[in-house]
């Protein structure tokens, strides 16, 4: 009989697994899906969940942390370049795993904007890139980097939120990784060059 933790593991893993594999909205995912490729009863992940909701949060948590745990790696790995460059070369593969990750990356954050705390996946988010932040404020000379950096990502945030609407009003397609690289480009110049 699995432990647990290997239940609960299972099954947060199997719902990604659904998650990424089809084309419609994770809502549409039942927990009878999850059950039925899990291998498990549907008592077993309300037992271990109580709702889809809480389940999906934790997918999402689970598949946001991977990416933080990676982070000191990839910059590390770009130590040639200024802290901007690294900031939005950062900026641009977190993105291209959100576009890549879509539906969970939508979960985490309204998620995160729903019930905030310290430990979520924003505020991880935020302490992966305060050492990036504060070394473009420093190269620039800007005072406040915790300012900087927490509007930069509740900005960041409501494009990846409103990407449909950016393109119908800007005509600017973010889900197009050259266009994507672009807008990032040009608004980190404005946060840190000025209006």
């Amino acid at each position: 009989m699995p432990m647990k933790n290997d239940t609960k593991n299972l099954i947060i893993d199997t719902a990604i697994t659904l998650i990424k594999e089809v084309e419609k909205e994770p809502e549409n995912i039942t927990i009878r899906d999850i059950s039925k490729k899990a291998g498990i009863a549907v008592s077993q992940i309300n037992y271990h969940f109580q709702t889809k909701e809480n389940l999906l949060s934790q997918c999402a948590q689970k598949m946001i942390s991977n990416i933080i745990e990676k982070f000191d790696d990839c910059v590390a790995e770009m130590s040639g370049m200024t802290g901007f460059e690294r900031l939005e070369n950062m900026l641009f593969l977190t993105f291209t795993y959100l576009y890549e990750n879509e539906n969970l990356a939508r979960i985490s954050i309204l998620s995160d904007h729903r019930a905030p705390s310290l430990t979520d996946n924003t505020s991880q988010t935020m302490k992966a890139y305060k050492p990036l932040v504060d070394e473009v404020c420093n190269e620039k000379g800007i005072a406040n980097s915790s300012l900087i950096e927490t509007l930069l990502m509740q900005s960041l945030q409501g494009i990846f939120l409103r990407t449909n609407i950016i393109k119908t009003e800007l005509g600017v397609d973010i889900r197009n990784p050259k266009e994507r690289e672009e807008f990032l480009h040009e608004i980190l110049e404005r946060f840190f060059m000025g209006m």
